[in-house]
């Protein structure tokens, strides 16, 4: 039925033709109505050009009252109001009047207009799936089950934490540390943050991210990117090939400009709104560029630095790195001023280390307990752990007079369901997350990642310098050190002269004689014994290659660094995929020659400063793709900012004197996303009883850099520089096997520190409910991107007219011919402007360096000029830097989930099919939103709810309301056969499935059209007679409805929520009063807090789709 009265400016919507019994609608806005006659006239408007695509859809059409229905614009979608463009937010209901919520685009604006002040698009409007069902408006089952698979991942894309949906579209494994970081950063209206997580945790992919989120909602930024000048070229291709951002104009007119941070002083007088700086921990040992960026700071108002973890123990640096992100803060600090509040850290996080250490024992001794059949609250060695974490929590809660955090320890109770573990764990959150110095820096661990990351392990490959085998390496060793053994030389001269030559020495004979002149170049006399032995032993390499194959045959006759990796290679790994790093120019190109000629040209590819960008992309392009390319050799770039991770193994064919220089090499293979069970083996070569030897063991021994990360240690490293610099000078042959304990044990004891420091942050990550609620979003998100939901995907595109091909390796190609417009007709899908898609910077990009590759290589894969290649599978997009990534943001991923979510398609169907039970009812599927209207009254934008929204509405929930006849059938078997129905292919669920909305006669497993002679849909019609019908969806409905609000009462989720919040809001009082420093405006704090509070309290149920289900018992 229609409305009875229609207005001028409300929207309805219309049937496009066969108005008695209507397939396909669109939507209007009522510009006369004619409440005598029961006629209006429509407007179909088009304020964004769609009717370029479907020029049958006119301008204006006279209907009766009975043929529109009154309808709503979706969430989300764009309209224009007042010549500006905006997103709807959320719709109410007055007066028989729609009003809406409008967000304008690019700013933090938002108003409430009614819909006749709106102009929305003739596919924009939504409709109830009630009322379709009481229409008899039944979809295909294809488009019902296709939607439905794709709604739940856009429900989780919109209701999790602020961040999460732009960055799911980036090429990036999405891991919780990361998302919250992006949250943490943005949810505030300045971004003043240092991100200082361990090495490996990925801070640029954080900055990375907290920049794309920011270009996304902004517009007319000026950005500026400054990192150390050997970095540049990694930033520019990690931004662009995971994040599609660019230097120069991007997206939403914003401006973004990368430079090298040494040229800063070019750059200091633009006014910027956003400054982003790597490698701030190094800018403090160079004072001009220190004052730079501290004055940047002052006059930026958003700043992102990227720093190795700050430690305690050096306070000096400390306070430097927190003046350059807060300086209106912190410039007012002494240096004793800030000591204060060091201690007052320190005392805290040393007494919680402890109790993390008791109650870690706690837990295996309660496992250990129960596995021996005891109960843990009577056994001995747990109640005394037990009273060992009460009295250190006690000893904190004297330190800190918190009472809220006094609050917590009286509800710990031994005798509790789990033995007071979950109390536990939140007084320790309580106390880690709260009482940090200083919570703008952000330190993530890579303890919090350990089950995700993959074992580093150590292959060493020993040669000895031997007067039979390689005379020359020999003597010239011998020759230097008795140079430098008989001369006394300083640490600043060490450094800069025979650093470099002992570095070259132990790469190659070639790398050495070049050092030697540069050095000589420099002024430094070297001794003549080591220059003309440096000459033979260069000779007598070169004749050993020119017989290679010769000396392989019997390669015990010889000692040398070169012919022990080739044999390696050859004997050990052949089939691996291997890179292969030297920090050495002519050390690169003699293996890389040699390699080349031995392995064939098909098995190695090349990466090096020195080569064009056409070049370095196609060796990327080859080692990614190609099965038979197995070698890559890279100098110190090392493939920066390329994604490595299929690469087995990492051969250091020298090591650099410096430890953060050898975590980077490992690091490009060592990364997040990484398979946990692919081991990352790092193979190093070393002559026996040499310096070399000695630099080996210090690092594999003292520091285990080579099996486990620095973790947190990355800042201390030119101390350890300096101190083996000290030892090698003070004694050449023994200096740092004399020192190595001293200075191990120094190391040591700040890494106890370190690991103090680590524990704390962990478990203000590890136990927190937010980062638990952060995994299982994650979890559910990846679940679903699977070759499911990439057929879905396909097959949603094909049914709405956007036709690509898909392969069984999860490689999709469209083209600009991909589009039927015919096709499209039964949608309205709005496809891409192709030709402005395929030059988009990253896909341009992509497809030059696939024709350069067919070009080189003669190899054609049938991929045309505008055709797009990608994939739908996150996995398989990260592994591959040429493959197009179709994900939320990318204009196809957009194009087809738009359409699934907007079109009235899917929404509704009914069907028969058969299982092992009897059944008939409607099933609903019901979507939560919080009442964020509440928000927008009082001006509290939505950004403060995002990290609560997980908590109630993540998952749709479906409901089953059965016909009085099948009352007792457990509904939830009838809901875990539509899941599996929902899970099989197009094909299979046209096979399986009785579509009972079908118009035409046709035969099928029911037989209608044989038994009586009419279509499907007919025969419902008669069966559920029209008064009935709509008499028991209105009913079930309502029932349905009420089970689901009955579900959210029984939910605890909303006093977690509740408890959280006022946790946090006890603790900043708390902490502020501890530390002595302004607690900020709490009361504003709190008023926010409770009306996020409200609006989940309020939470609106909204019916998402709605099914009815004949199951009908099959017959053997």
């Amino acid at each position: 039925m229609g409305v009875k009265r229609l207005e001028r400016g409300m929207y309805v919507r219309c049937p496009v033709t066969d108005f008695e019994d209507p397939r396909n609608f669109i939507t209007g806005k009522i510009i006369e109505a004619d409440n005598f006659t029961e006629n209006v006239s429509v407007a179909f408007l088009d304020p964004f050009g769609f009717r370029n695509y479907y020029e049958n859809i006119p301008e204006k059409a006279e209907l009766p009252y009975k043929y529109v229905k009154r309808c709503t614009i979706h969430r989300e979608s764009y309209v224009m109001y007042r010549g500006g463009r905006y997103t709807i937010l959320s719709t109410l209901k007055e007066d028989e009047w729609y009003y809406y919520y409008l967000k304008e685009e690019f700013t933090d604006k938002v108003i409430k207009v009614r819909e006749d002040a709106v102009d929305a698009p003739f596919n924009g409007g939504r409709i109830s799936p009630a009322e379709q069902l009481r229409s008899y408006e039944f979809q295909n089952p294809a488009w019902y089950f296709g939607r439905s698979i794709v709604s739940k991942t856009v429900k989780v894309l919109d209701n999790s934490v602020f961040g999460f949906k732009e960055l799911a579209g980036c090429k990036i494994f999405l891991k919780e540390h990361q998302l919250k970081t992006t949250m943490r950063c943005l949810q505030e209206k300045k971004c003043r943050v240092m991100l200082a997580d361990e090495v490996g945790m990925g801070k640029t992919i954080e900055a990375a991210s907290v920049l794309k989120v920011y270009l996304l909602h902004n517009s007319n930024k000026k950005i500026l990117i400054a990192v150390p000048h050997p970095l540049v070229a990694q930033w520019r291709t990690e931004l662009l090939i995971k994040f599609e951002i660019i230097p120069g104009q991007n997206i939403n007119d914003n401006y973004v400009q990368l430079i090298a941070e040494e040229d800063i002083e070019n750059h200091i007088n633009t006014r910027w709104d956003f400054v982003i700086a790597d490698e701030a921990h190094k800018l403090l040992a160079n004072r001009r560029l220190y004052t730079y960026f501290h004055s940047l700071s002052k006059r930026t108002e958003n700043i992102l630095l990227l720093s190795a973890t700050p430690v305690q123990q050096k306070k000096e640096a400390y306070l430097e790195l927190l003046q350059l992100i807060m300086p209106d803060k912190y410039d007012q600090f002494s240096l004793d001023d800030f000591q204060v509040l060091v201690d007052k850290q320190k005392s805290i996080t040393k007494s919680t280390y402890l109790v993390l250490q008791d109650f870690d024992d706690y837990i295996d001794n309660i496992a250990d307990a129960i596995e021996n059949g005891e109960n843990p609250s009577h056994n001995e060695e747990c109640t005394d752990l037990f009273d060992d974490v009460i009295n250190g929590l006690k000893r904190i809660s004297k330190l800190i007079e918190d009472d809220g955090f006094k609050s917590i320890l009286t509800e710990i109770d031994i005798d509790s369901a789990d033995y007071g573990k979950s109390t536990i764990q939140e007084a320790l959150l309580y106390i880690c997350e709260n009482y940090q110095l200083e919570k703008n820096i952000i330190r993530n661990r890579r303890r919090y990642m350990e089950e995700d990351l993959p074992n580093r392990t150590i292959r060493k490959i020993e040669y000895t310098l031997n007067p039979d085998k390689n005379t020359y390496e020999h003597t010239t060793y011998e020759a230097i050190v008795d140079w430098i053994s008989g001369q006394e030389i300083s640490s600043v001269d060490f450094e800069k002269y025979y650093i470099p030559l002992l570095t070259a020495f132990f790469s190659s004979s070639w790398a050495f004689n070049k050092e030697i002149q540069m050095q000589k170049n420099k002024g430094l006399a070297v001794d003549p014994d080591v220059e003309e032995n440096a000459k033979e032993w260069l000779d007598a390499e070169e004749w050993m290659l020119k017989e290679l194959d010769n000396v392989l045959a019997e390669p015990y006759n010889y000692s040398s660094r070169i012919l022990s990796i080739v044999d390696f290679i050859d004997q050990e790994i052949y089939e691996e995929k291997v890179v292969i790093f030297t920090n050495y120019a002519e050390t690169f190109e003699k293996y890389g020659h040699v390699l080349q000629t031995y392995f064939g040209e098909k098995k190695i590819v090349f990466f090096n400063k020195n080569m064009d960008e056409e070049e370095l992309e196609l060796s990327i392009y080859r080692f990614q793709n190609e099965d038979e390319c197995k070698i890559l050799l890279c100098d110190e770039t090392g493939g920066e900012g390329r994604n490595l991770q299929g690469a087995d193994f990492v051969i250091h064919i020298d090591l650099p004197w410096d430890a953060n220089a050898i975590e980077q090499r490992i690091g490009r293979l060592d990364r997040l996303g990484r398979s946990v069970d692919k081991d990352v083996c790092s193979v190093v070569v070393y002559a026996k009883e040499t310096l070399e030897e000695e630099l080996y063991n210090f690092w594999n021994k003292g520091l285990n850099i080579f099996t486990k990360s620095l973790s947190g240690l990355e800042i201390i490293m030119n101390e350890i520089n300096e101190s083996i610099i000290h030892a090698v000078t003070s004694d050449f042959r023994y200096g740092i096997s004399n020192a190595i304990s001293e200075i191990i044990e120094s190391s040591k004891k700040m890494e106890k520190e370190v690991r103090e420091e680590q524990h704390f942050d962990s478990a203000a990550f590890i136990y927190a409910t937010l980062n638990q609620e952060l995994k299982r979003l994650l979890h559910y998100y990846t679940s679903n991107e699977n070759e499911l939901f990439a057929n879905t995907m396909m097959g949603w595109a094909s049914l709405a007219g956007l036709k690509g091909q898909f392969n069984k390796d999860g490689i999709v190609r469209f083209n600009e011919s991909s589009f039927s417009i015919k096709s499209a007709e039964n949608s309205m899908l709005i496809p891409p402007n192709w030709m402005e898609y395929i030059n988009r910077t990253s896909n341009a990009f992509s497809r030059r360096i696939r024709e350069l590759y067919e070009e080189r290589t003669g190899k054609k894969d049938a991929t045309g000029s505008r055709e797009i290649v990608g994939t739908f599978n996150r996995e398989i997009a990260i592994e591959n830097d040429y493959l197009h990534f179709f994900a939320p943001g990318d204009e196809v991923f957009d194009c087809i989930v738009d359409n699934a979510m907007n079109s009235y398609k899917g929404t509704c169907m009914a069907i028969a099919l058969e299982a092992d039970f009897e059944w008939r009812g409607i099933v609903y599927t019901w979507n939560l939103y919080p009442n964020e209207q509440i928000l927008l009254e009082k001006g509290i934008p939505l950004t403060a709810i995002r990290q609560y929204k997980s908590y109630i509405s993540v998952d749709q929930i479906s409901t089953a309301i059965s016909t009085q006849k099948y009352e007792h059938v457990p509904v939830d078997k009838v809901l875990k056969l539509l899941e599996t129905i929902s899970k099989e292919s197009t094909s299979h669920i046209q096979k399986d499935v009785v579509h009972l909305g079908r118009r035409t006669a046709k035969t099928d497993s029911l037989h209608i059209k044989e038994r009586y002679g009419c279509a499907n849909i007919d025969w419902f019609r008669q069966v559920y007679q029209e008064d009935k019908w709509a008499s028991f969806v209105s009913f079930s409905m309502k029932m349905a409805k009420n089970q689901v609000k009955e579900k959210m009462k029984a939910s605890n989720n909303l006093k977690l929520v509740a408890a959280r919040i006022e946790q946090t809001l006890n603790a900043e009082v708390a902490q502020a009063k501890f530390f002595g420093v302004d607690v900020g405006k709490i009361e504003q704090k709190k008023q926010t807090y409770e009306t996020v509070l409200e609006a989940l309290r309020t939470t609106k149920v909204e019916l998402e789709a709605a099914a009815f289900v004949m199951v009908r018992k099959t017959h053997d």
